[in-house]
Order: C-alpha cells, then sequence, then structure tokens
C-alpha cells in the first residue's frame, strides 16, 4: 500500500468522488492510506471530539464474505486486548444504508519499525532488548487474552513517542487481521492454505495442515528481532524458496554476521528461532523476562529452568508527524498496514 498525500477532506473528494464526506458520528478529515483492501483516514468523533484512525473495508471487498469476516475479526481480536502495547479499537460497525464496513482506532504518531529500518539501518543491541521487551509483554497480553497474531513484521510493529517509557519510546503492536482466537491450546490452519508474510511465517505456519499456537509467534518475533540486529532479512527469494528455507534450512549466526553484537542477544534471538516449536522459549513472558535482564547476563539458560513456571501473567514513508493504522487483506504475504 502507498502512504497518501496528506490532503484536507475537500481536495480529496475532488480527487475521490466515492469518499464520503462521513461515516456514522466519524467526519473524514484527510487519507493517510490506502491498499487493495481498505482504506484509512484521520477522522474527527463528532460526538467526543477527539482524532482518531478510520478504516474503511472498500466496498468491492466487503462484497466477499471471508474479507468481511476478517475484517470485523481483526476489530474483535484487538478489542479483546487491554494493554498499552497493543493498538486501542474504540469502535467497529457496519453502516447498513451504504454497507460500510468500518473500524475506528487509535491515531498513533511516530513511526513503523520497517520505516526506521530504511532510515536508520541495523540498530544497537540495547535498543534491540527494549524493542523485543516491549513487543512480547504486549504479545503476552495478546496470548493471555486467547489470541495468535500470526502476522508479525516490522510493519505492524510501530514506534511511538512517550515521556514515560524507558526511552522515551512505546511499541504498539498492530494489524490483528490474520489474528487466531485460541478456542483449544492450538488451532489449525484452513486445509491447503497459509496465511502470513511468508519472510516472517513459522515453519508450522509455513506448513498449512500442522496445528498453529502463540509459539508461531515467538519464531515470527525472532525474525523481527534479527533483522533489526542485522539490518538484513532472516531469510530472502520467492516466497516457495522462503517457505522452503523457514521449514529446513538453519538460521544464519547473528554474531557471524554482526561481530560486535550482544552474544545473550543472539543466543535468545536463535532460540527464538529454532524449527522445533518445543525448543524456543515456551512463552512470550520467557521471551521478554529474558530481554529485561541486563547485557552480560545469562539468558537461555535461565530462561529453559523457568520453563517448567506458569507464564508470567522496505517502503515507507516518514512525515512531519507519521500517522498510521492497519489494514487487512488475506492470503500469503498480503497483509499490509497503511
Amino acid at each position: 500500500p502507498e502512504p497518501a498525500e496528506l490532503l484536507p477532506a475537500p481536495i480529496l473528494r475532488a480527487r475521490m468522488p466515492s469518499m464520503p464526506p462521513a461515516v456514522g458520528r466519524y467526519t473524514l478529515e484527510r487519507l493517510l492510506g490506502q491498499g487493495t483492501f481498505g482504506r484509512v483516514f484521520e477522522a474527527r468523533d463528532s460526538k467526543l471530539g477527539r482524532k482518531l484512525a478510520l478504516k474503511l473495508l472498500n466496498p468491492e471487498q466487503a462484497r466477499c464474505p471471508e474479507i468481511r469476516q476478517r475484517f470485523v475479526q481483526e476489530a474483535h481480536a484487538a478489542a479483546c486486548i487491554n494493554h498499552p502495547g497493543i493498538v486501542t479499537v474504540f469502535d467497529a460497525g457496519e453502516l447498513d444504508d451504504r454497507g460500510t464496513a468500518y473500524i475506528a482506532m487509535e491515531l498513533l504518531a511516530g513511526e513503523s519499525l520497517h520505516a526506521r529500518l530504511i532510515r536508520r539501518g541495523a540498530m544497537p543491541s540495547a535498543k534491540v532488548r527494549e524493542i523485543g521487551r516491549q513487543a512480547a509483554a504486549a504479545l503476552h497480553a495478546a496470548h493471555q487474552a486467547g489470541v495468535i497474531h500470526r502476522d508479525l513484521k516490522p510493519e505492524n510493529i510501530f514506534v511511538v513517542p512517550d515521556p514515560a517509557a524507558a526511552d522515551g519510546e512505546r511499541i504498539k503492536v498492530l494489524d490483528f487481521g490474520l489474528a487466531k482466537p485460541t478456542l483449544s491450546a492450538s488451532v489449525k490452519t484452513q486445509a491447503a492454505t497459509v496465511f502470513g508474510t511468508p519472510a516472517y511465517m513459522s515453519p508450522e505456519q509455513c506448513e498449512s495442515t500442522r496445528d498453529i499456537d502463540h509459539r508461531s509467534d515467538i519464531y515470527a518475533l525472532g525474525c523481527v528481532l534479527f533483522q533489526l540486529v542485522t539490518g538484513r532479512l532472516l531469510f530472502d527469494g520467492t516466497m516457495r524458496e522462503l517457505i522452503l528455507q523457514h521449514r529446513g534450512t538453519p538460521a544464519p549466526s547473528i554474531l557471524t554476521l554482526v561481530g560486535n553484537a550482544c552474544p545473550q542477544l543472539a543466543a535468545l534471538i536463535a532460540s527464538m528461532l529454532e524449527k522445533d516449536p518445543s525448543k524456543r522459549p515456551q512463552t512470550m513472558a520467557e521471551v521478554a523476562q529474558a530481554l529485561s535482564r541486563p547485557a552480560g547476563k545469562p539468558t537461555i539458560d535461565d530462561a529453559a529452568e523457568t520453563r517448567e513456571m506458569p507464564a508470567i501473567a522496505r517502503t515507507g514513508r516518514v512525515l512531519g508527524l507519521a500517522l498510521v493504522a492497519f489494514a487487512t487483506a488475506v492470503g500469503v504475504g498480503l497483509t499490509t498496514v497503511i
């Protein structure tokens, strides 16, 4: 999806005749981004007077029951998680007169990890640890609420200013369009269907017939942290090549690629990237705890000792004030952030 020019609503309506002036109580002010499946606007709540991000499902896509279901699922998944590291959903619904499906959510200032990687490249180990710790804590809350994300990637992790946070920034996890409720210990994907973004998919996610549980998100976060430390993808290639590599190719050594990387961080990421889910850290709480330890402290051995314990309750444009909301798509590699 392409970020849109931040133009005032009157100019946008002249260019986009199909753009409504309002959706229910929400007045559309400017387009933030658009993709195949939807558009995201900066809007104002006429009742409460606050600005927010309003995501609209394109009418032609709304005719597809599966896409509509995932749109609704996105809102429900995010709304059931109460954590400062998860984007807040205020409202969702459908207007019968036009069949317009919408999600009203928190308007964020900042940039995605994808945009930051483009601007700055690889990050220092200390920064990666803090980003990883916050993301793991947020995802642990999601898992505790019974939600598996299934599409973690730098585009779906946003960095927002927060003076109260450890280093002045807070992580927000976005885009629950492929999230899956954990109605049992694990969930199966639809037969012969693979969902996610191939560069960040777990080995079990690459096999449509295998059970998926929260440990798939742990692998995906490992892929993200690997990229933050090294400045490169874990694996690269065509979709087929990526799937084969995730399933059978050992992860490259971080210390070989980045000689001054933190050894403990490299070891933790390597454990998150194990092909066998049972050999990874077993909860996001365990990952967050390991990342919270000061550099130089053991992480993997200590983490292994706690596994029997209950879980602790390249395209982006940086604007002067980057505003984002998350968008949904269906199919391999099609989930997008706009």
